[in-house]
């Protein structure tokens, strides 16, 4: 039997829909209502995301530790017996994992954990780096559904950076805190931040940038320097001044090599735009310099429309294409590093972007989709295999950076007011 045909009204037009295109409109109506009740339900609930965030966020690691791949947590606890001992932070040693490539400050930071058993060490350092991330997120001018929405857009990156035992959700921390520090005029823990960052991963630093948002910025440039021989002093008192500083020399050295070990095709840890051009067209001796100046230049070319440095969207933006930058443009950008870029999304989608929502909304989902999941185990191997492989995660992510750098481009300078005599105020 023919179905029969209905004429409609939608949006002021006339459609003509069989009786069969009913039945499913019809079905999938009340479909959609249930699913965004029950989303709304669990952003509005007060304890569900927090407790699923740390859960997520601690949980996740221990089969991991239990299975002996823990690597980098030791790699940790001994930089700082051997920043105890004076011994070379970047040496192999036999019987020790290699590797290692933060500075000195950073054997500092994870002394409390190393004093302490091995599991009890490694639950309170995942708990550190989960709670501290969630505390920056919630220095952000978000509304409780915007904050959980934010950490479920990062929460699967969170879990694989949680697994590897890796500090990039410190570094995200420490991004968005000196940029919402500065924001409040507290300038000395904005500096905090960022001089804390630039000792432990050189661009954990990155938040020296928003200086030019600043209200006072030579105090923040003052307190910077200050923190930062601070943190030296206290790696000093542990070693010798001496030590630090020759350690300091061999850090650079180390990061040097391994950008140098990165620009291979064998390597796999280059996730980042340059890894992708390299591996998807077979590029060997592609500069991860050029490609990162080339970059860099792009981030700061908005920070030219010096009228726009007072706009807050313009901060915004500028925020999140600069947690983005970190991870498209390093030559180290591994899986567990993108946190750091899915938080650079995350304000871009929240507090940055003017964009329609359903704009918004499709392009997060495109990275959720496409640089997400692939490396988990939610894809099938062979799927997620290729799609590293080819370095392809960095592919939606430049999409969206390249459109919060538009967003800033387009951003008009606030209007002088005028006051009545013709003259501005």
């Amino acid at each position: 039997m023919s179905p029969r045909w209905h004429l409609i009204e939608l949006g002021g037009q006339s459609l003509q829909i069989s009786s069969l295109s009913c039945d499913r409109v019809r079905l999938c109506i009340p479909v959609r209502v249930r699913a965004e009740k029950i989303l709304r339900k669990v952003l509005e609930d007060r304890y569900l995301i927090p407790v699923v965030w740390f859960a997520a966020g601690v949980g996740a690691a221990w089969p991991k530790y239990f299975a002996g791949h823990a690597g980098n947590y030791q790699l940790y606890i001994q930089s700082f017996w051997h920043l105890l001992q004076s011994s070379d932070l970047y040496a192999v040693y036999p019987g020790q994992y290699s590797g290692f490539l933060y500075g000195p400050v950073f054997c500092v930071l994870i002394a409390p954990f190393s004093l302490l058993p091995p599991i009890l060490g490694s639950l309170l350092f995942l708990s550190f780096s989960a709670g501290i991330l969630w505390i920056a997120i919630t220095t952000l001018p978000l509304s409780r559904t915007q904050r959980h929405g934010f950490a479920l857009i990062c929460l699967m990156d969170l879990i694989n950076n949680q697994q590897h035992f890796q500090t990039n959700a410190l570094i995200a921390a420490l991004v968005i805190l000196s940029f919402t520090l500065m924001q409040r005029r507290r300038e000395e823990w904005s500096a905090l931040s960022s001089a804390l960052g630039f000792l432990v991963k050189l661009y954990g630093g990155m938040g020296l940038i928003f200086v030019v948002f600043a209200k006072r910025p030579e105090r923040l440039l003052l307190a910077f320097l200050v923190w930062g021989l601070t943190l030296t002093a206290l790696a000093a008192m542990l070693s010798s001044w001496s030590f630090v500083f020759e350690s300091y020399r061999r850090w650079i050295q180390t990061l040097a090599d391994q950008n140098l070990a990165n620009t291979s095709l064998e390597n796999f840890q280059g996730q980042g735009v340059a890894g992708l051009i390299r591996r998807s067209l077979e590029v060997q001796g592609l500069s991860e310099r050029a490609v990162m100046f080339t970059g860099l230049v792009m981030l700061l070319v908005p920070y030219l429309k010096f009228r726009c440095h007072k706009v807050e969207r313009f901060q915004w933006l500028a925020l999140a294409a600069g947690l983005m930058f970190l991870v498209l443009f390093s030559s180290g950008a591994e899986n567990p590093t993108f946190i750091i870029f899915q938080c650079g999304v995350a304000v871009w989608f929240f507090l940055g972007s003017a964009l329609p929502m359903r704009l918004r909304l499709a392009l997060v989902a495109l990275v959720l989709l496409f640089s997400t999941l692939p490396p988990t185990s939610l894809l099938p191997g062979p799927v997620g295999d290729f799609w590293v492989l080819h370095s392809l995660r960095a592919a939606p992510g430049l999409i969206i950076w390249l459109v919060a750098l538009y967003e800033m481009m387009r951003i008009p300078p606030p209007a002088s007011s005028v006051s009545p005599q013709g003259g501005a105020e």
